[in-house]
């Protein structure tokens, strides 16, 4: 709770870039990269995500524990990579014509700072008081566990009511700063990491066309109105988009092979825990009901053939599989605009919606009162 002061020191910096951007050079960006420990020659790369991929802008190497990236971003600021070697940990920066700076340790890449333009110092003060949220929060969790295993359920009410008012104040940090950064960046930026699933679709449709057209083509904007597009085909009541993908064995699956059928389209795989641990609820559902007209088609976003039959077989999902192996750029899990797994949508014998991420018991009694029980 000891927030309110790490806020108004987010209001100065909104109030400094609303005057104006004063650091900026119109003649282009200069990143220093300073990191102790580093050997020489350590490769540091820039780079961004373009339609999926990940392109490199520009690379160098570390001499005297720094490093120093030099060039001119044409057209709105964006949100960039540094990678230090192989590491598979990125940061994230900001990337604008003006002076930035990155320190910290080649151990500790989590805890690099950035800052220097305006727009890097303005997140970094998010980013700040967001981790004093959390750190309030994690004493919470084995807090909760241990009152649970003593059955103390007056302990475990009062932590669940701290929880609560913590994370109350984090979605309302979360939801100021967007607020507070409509007309740059960040705004969208942060809107596109929170609003991930199609359950925030009412909230996300009153937000979108408030950001300033200044940045209505920036690849934020654009990406949340895409999730939009995609997300409002999917309301309940609606008929699923049709889609086609092979099985294990390379045949061709079509959606529409399953008309007539209560059908469940499952988003997981092999890689995803969540998804591992909701298998053994769609099982038994699948067992219970399949006799009855009802029928499962799973869509894998695995990458790997192998990983994705040996889970089939190990969770005994005996039902239809298909999958592309691209990932998180599964054809058809980005034509629906999904952003997280474990997803599902549960279908009528025509095809409609009736239900979405029906999980535990709410699939059971769902399907029981779909689907006539003897």
């Amino acid at each position: 709770m000891k927030i309110l002061n790490k806020l108004a020191l987010m209001t100065v910096l909104i109030t400094a870039f609303s005057c104006a951007n004063k650091n900026k050079h119109e003649d282009g960006y200069t990143i220093q990269v300073t990191l102790s420990g580093a050997p020489d020659s350590t490769l540091v790369t820039l780079s961004n995500r373009v339609n999926g991929d990940e392109v490199t802008v520009d690379s160098t190497v570390i001499i005297n524990e720094k490093a120093t990236i030099t060039g001119k971003l044409e057209g709105l600021p964006n949100g960039y990579r540094i990678k230090i070697a192989d590491s598979p940990r990125t940061i994230t920066l900001f990337l604008e014509n003006a002076p930035i700076s990155i320190t910290g340790h080649i151990d500790s890449l989590s805890q690099v700072k950035v800052s220097g333009s305006l727009l890097n110092d303005r997140y970094a003060e998010f980013v700040e008081a967001q981790t004093a949220i959390r750190k309030e929060m994690k004493p919470l969790y084995p807090a909760y566990q241990e009152a649970q295993e003593n059955g103390d359920t007056l302990k475990m009410a009062e932590i669940d009511s701290i929880y609560d008012v913590l994370d109350k104040e984090a979605n309302s940090l979360e939801r100021d700063f967007i607020t507070h950064n409509m007309d740059n960046i960040l705004g969208p930026y942060q809107a596109a990491r929170i609003y991930y699933s199609d359950a925030s679709l009412a909230e996300l449709d009153s937000l979108v066309n408030l950001f300033d057209p200044a940045i209505a083509e920036s690849n934020y904007v654009l990406q949340l109105k895409s999730r939009l597009d995609k997300w409002n085909k999917l309301k309940v009541g609606m008929v699923a988009p049709v889609f086609t993908q092979s099985d294990t064995s390379g045949n061709t699956v079509s959606l529409s092979d399953f008309r007539g059928n209560y059908l469940l389209i499952d988003f997981w795989a092999s890689w995803c825990g969540p998804c591992r641990r909701e298998n053994p609820n769609i099982v038994a559902a699948y067992n219970k009901y399949h006799d009855k007209g009802f029928d499962i088609l799973g869509v894998s976003l695995d990458t790997k053939k192998a990983k994705w039959i040996e889970a089939i077989k190990k969770d005994k999902l005996t039902w239809h599989h298909v999958s592309d192996l691209n990932g998180w750029q599964n054809a058809v899990s980005q034509s629906y605009g999904i952003q997280a797994i474990p997803y599902s949508l549960l279908l009528d014998p025509d095809g409609k919606i009736i239900g979405k991420n029906l999980r535990g018991e709410i699939l059971q009694t769902t399907l029981a009162g779909a689907l006539t029980v003897e």
